[in-house]
């Protein structure tokens, strides 16, 4: 495989979907497998990640936040290495961002043990009844692999949101072995034990922040971390609506349901209709907007805020040495942070008042880390 010219197109073929049907104890192959090919695929998503990255030259070749550090820490720190974020794996609409990382940065032994585990900690939130989930979202009426799925009791009514998704192709199998599977997006699963988590470079922030159950967590990568919580807290300060609402997606799929809607671009690909590709990448980002989290919030969220504050207090407060040299980018945010929520009148109330704790407690961490940071506060008018 290594080298093959043809390997960036091998999603196509719809291996992603089938390989993660199994369900068996020897999955150390598979994830060998996944950890060689997930990132070698040539995909595009149709979904803008950053506010801003949408704007720049660089936003069919660079992730989000990679264009975001170039922007605000320029070209010598923007060389130095960076985590990959999971938007541009094949898996990332299948798995978690964690479990992609922790496949990406431990190896698939590690995964392997992983995906057949138990694991609730900062770095990888995993169960079986999540890997459960997952094969009842991605489950198959195909060939002999299929039969024998369908036949354990556990997972007899698989034939959910994917079995929609390829029933088409299940049925063109069954009277033409030789029959190839025509691509599509899968929707974005979405998993119940993640639904409250924010997950934010490495870590899931709610049990980073919970100094009681992981109070000494170890922190890699500080730098980095740091700056992938500013360009996070940056996007939810900024949270704006989709550029399509969803009901405009639905209109443009001509849908009431997302079951209805799943096969309507094949009459304007481009292979077999040339005048179609703009009608195809218009159902293609409707389609991807009614199949993730994208058009469902467009708020900025205060519980999400005081979690990438707490983050950054957690680190400034391990590594203040090392974040010495480097002034703080946050100030301005931070300040009217401060200055909102000191008006608030719900502050004195009870549960108020944690947004407004969790900026003052980073402010401090920052100002005890470098002389370089009461200088930046004091031009950004944080001391009047």
């Amino acid at each position: 495989m290594q080298d093959n010219p043809f390997l960036p197109r091998l999603y196509l073929s719809g291996v992603f979907f089938f390989i993660l049907m199994y369900n068996g104890s020897n999955v150390l192959p598979i994830a060998r497998f996944l950890h060689y090919t997930h990132k070698k695929q040539a995909f595009r998503t149709a979904l803008p990640q950053l506010e801003g990255a949408s704007n720049s030259i660089l936003a069919p070749l660079l992730p989000a936040a990679a264009i975001f550090y170039l922007e605000e820490y320029g070209p010598d720190k923007y060389a130095e290495p960076q985590l990959e974020g999971a938007s541009n794996s094949i898996l990332a609409p299948l798995l978690p961002a964690a479990a992609i990382f922790y496949l990406e940065e431990y190896g698939p032994d590690k995964y392997a043990e992983v995906f057949l585990g138990e694991f609730d900690n900062p770095e990888i939130i995993w169960s079986t009844q999540m890997r459960r989930h997952l094969i009842e979202r991605i489950a198959v009426h195909v060939s002999d692999f299929s039969n024998r799925l369908t036949s354990n009791v556990k997972v007899r009514h698989l034939i959910e949101r994917i079995a929609v998704h390829v029933s088409d192709f299940s049925n063109r199998l069954t009277s033409n072995v030789k029959a190839l599977y025509q691509y599509c997006p899968i929707p974005l699963i979405d998993y119940p034990e993640l639904q409250n988590e924010l997950f934010c470079y490495v870590y899931y922030l709610r049990h980073l922040c919970d100094r009681q159950r992981f109070p000494d967590w170890v922190i890699r990568d500080p730098i980095p971390f740091l700056r992938a919580c500013l360009a996070a807290w940056f996007e939810e300060l900024e949270k704006k609506p989709p550029v399509m609402s969803i009901e405009q997606a639905r209109e443009t799929l001509g849908l009431n349901t997302m079951e209805d809607g799943l096969v309507p671009s094949t009459r304007y690909h481009p292979d077999k209709n040339p005048e179609g590709r703009e009608m195809f990448e218009k159902i293609n980002t409707a389609y991807e907007l009614l199949s993730s989290d994208a058009g469902r919030s467009s708020m900025p969220d205060a519980h999400r805020i005081v979690l990438f504050l707490q983050a950054q207090s957690i680190i400034y407060s391990r590594h203040s040495q090392e974040l010495s040299e480097y002034k703080y980018a946050g100030y301005g945010q931070l300040i009217r942070t401060i200055d909102l929520e000191a008006k608030n009148s719900s502050l004195f109330q009870e549960g108020g008042g944690a947004l407004l704790s969790a900026a003052v407690e980073l402010a401090n961490y920052t100002l005890v880390s470098s002389a370089l940071n009461a200088e930046q506060l004091r031009r950004e008018q944080g001391l009047e």
